[in-house]
């Protein structure tokens, strides 16, 4: 792994992974349990969640305008599949990289999140099953839909 590569999957993994929910502010760390998240998913039926976003694609900073039309079409993608969903986002602890809108989106399979991310040039999601530790993806390595 190169310095640079290891330098950005530092950032990924010391990112706090914000969702906007109707009681408050969940925050998600990788490696990490929520039971708020937990219990959020059972009251929506959903056994599955990621965190994913459609800024900065391949983590080159975009400008505000940019990214936010590229969300608006993430979106409109969940929209379009009937997602359960949840604004988000994503914020570093270093304070150097701007806050990145993003969205909880709970009952995809991760085959369809991973696709999903590569579609919208994302290098990684946070992925996580109700109960379990959140996990960090990395959509360039893993299968996404065998079609």
């Amino acid at each position: 792994m190169s310095i640079h590569e290891a330098a950005l999957w530092a950032a990924y993994l010391d990112t706090r992974y914000v969702v906007l929910a109707e009681g408050g502010e969940i925050t998600l760390r990788v490696g990490e349990r929520s039971p708020e998240l937990d219990a959020l998913l059972v009251a929506r039926g959903c056994d599955t969640w990621c965190f994913i976003t459609a800024w900065n694609p391949g983590s080159e900073r975009l400008d505000s305008a940019t990214n936010r039309a590229r969300n608006e079409s993430l979106r409109g993608e969940l929209d379009a599949v009937g997602s359960t969903r949840l604004d988000a986002e994503g914020r570093g602890e270093e304070g150097d990289w701007p806050a990145e809108e993003s969205f909880l989106v709970m009952g995809l399979a991760e085959s369809q999140a991973v696709d999903l991310a590569r579609r919208h040039g994302q290098i990684a999601i946070v992925w996580g099953v109700r109960g379990a530790t959140a996990q960090l993806v990395d959509c360039r390595t893993r299968k996404g839909d065998p079609t």
